[in-house]
């Protein structure tokens, strides 16, 4: 009897050893193979910005925005997120192939638009069967001027446990009908351990400048801030450091907006509000009403949820959902409309929020013809010069 016990135990004991062995083996891989090619944005970078047709921007006209997580193309409402130690992490191709499909054919409606705030755009990854998805944007909104950049760029994504997703790039896209100053990435400071920072995502925000005639600028943000589960000090020190950001380019009186996923509910979110029929829940919070001083609006609409709960694909009425998605503006900003998009996350696991607003003018004296007329002239004399520099080279 003793010895069939210390048979078991040992059986036991190196069953244990080896698996034990195959974690670490597992672990050193994925350290290897990330650490080696381990993706490090300055804490600031200059983008590069494809220019579209070219369009006056009045500082005196009403201007449009939707901002849209379109989660990499892999979250429709019949879709789940993966199980950490399960096999699933993405659609079969042809389900991926006619989500993609669809997500481009309503982006593509949405060329009107002022100004279009992408998350969760895949670049070659794995989960998303290696398509070019920013490209594929860019071509299909050829017209409008475009801004790409990266939040998440990992060798080896180690999850889901028995069938990794492996690459995984993904990043943020901005479109504009008015070509931008210029554009900068902006990374947010972290507090991740060394082994999370070799596949958690680089969070960061991109920032467009217009110069406007009125002798202002207007600054439009684009972000993806920590997801609610992970570290609350990462976290803060997000939301402070955006606030600081924001704060100080309003404080030398220019105009501020701040869109995207946001991964925690608005100030003044409740879920009596939520009259879809769905089953409304709150976010752990990180910035309350008192988080930007008087005068800053938290822009969304009250009425509608943004996100579904990812873990089941989406029923409604008992799949849980919230509002994560909207926007931030400083006080020299009218909002005219705010709207999201009902979608019943057909396509993926958020639907997109439409704004439009107006810039508040110092003095009522904002004269969009004498704009045209300052512009036209400009143009006038840029062309002029580009001909005699021309005219200069070929004698």
């Amino acid at each position: 009897m003793k010895t069939k016990i210390r048979r078991i135990i040992r059986i036991i004991f190196f069953t244990l050893l080896i698996l034990l062995g195959l974690f670490a083996a597992y672990a050193i891989v994925v350290i290897a193979v990330n650490a080696g090619n381990r993706y490090q944005p300055a804490p600031a970078d200059t983008l590069s910005v494809h220019e579209g047709r070219r369009a006056f921007l009045y500082p005196d006209v009403n201007m449009s925005l939707i901002c849209w997580n379109i989660g990499h193309c892999t979250s429709s409402a019949d879709q789940k997120q993966f199980n950490r130690f399960g096999y699933s992490f993405r659609p079969d191709k042809e389900q991926y192939k006619a989500t993609f499909s669809a997500i481009l054919n309503i982006i593509s409606a949405m060329d009107s638009v002022d100004f279009l705030l992408l998350q969760e755009v895949d670049y070659n990854s794995r989960k998303s069967f290696y398509t070019a998805q920013d490209s594929a944007l860019i071509k299909l909104l050829k017209r409008k001027s475009s801004v790409c950049t990266i939040n998440k760029q990992t060798r080896f994504e180690y999850w889901p446990l028995f069938n990794p997703a492996l690459k995984a790039n993904s990043g943020m896209v901005f479109f504009s009908r008015y070509i931008p100053e210029w554009a900068h990435r902006i990374a947010f400071p972290s507090d991740e351990n060394w082994f999370s920072e070799l596949t958690a995502a680089d969070r960061c925000f991109m920032i467009m400048r217009y110069d406007l005639e009125n002798g202002k600028d207007l600054y439009i943000i684009n972000t993806q801030t920590a997801i609610a589960d992970e570290n609350m000090e990462t976290r803060i020190a997000e939301w402070q450091y955006l606030r600081s950001y924001m704060l100080d380019l309003f404080s030398r009186g220019h105009y501020v907006i701040a869109g995207g996923s946001w991964n925690q509910n608005p100030a003044g979110y409740s879920v009596r509000n939520i009259t879809s029929g769905d089953k409304a829940v709150g976010l752990p919070a990180v910035a309350s009403d008192q988080f930007f001083p008087k005068g800053w609006k938290w822009i969304f609409d009250s009425t509608l949820p943004t996100e579904r709960d990812f873990s089941n694909p989406y029923q409604k009425g008992t799949t849980p959902a919230t509002i994560s998605d909207f926007y931030i503006c400083s006080p020299n900003i009218k909002v005219n409309t705010v709207k999201t998009i009902p979608m019943d996350f057909a396509h993926t696991a958020h639907n997109p929020v439409y704004m439009n607003i107006s810039l508040v003018p110092d003095s009522s004296c904002c004269d969009s013809t004498k704009v045209y007329k300052i512009m036209k002239d400009r143009l006038a004399l840029e062309k002029k010069n580009k001909k005699k520099k021309n005219k200069t080279s070929t004698i």
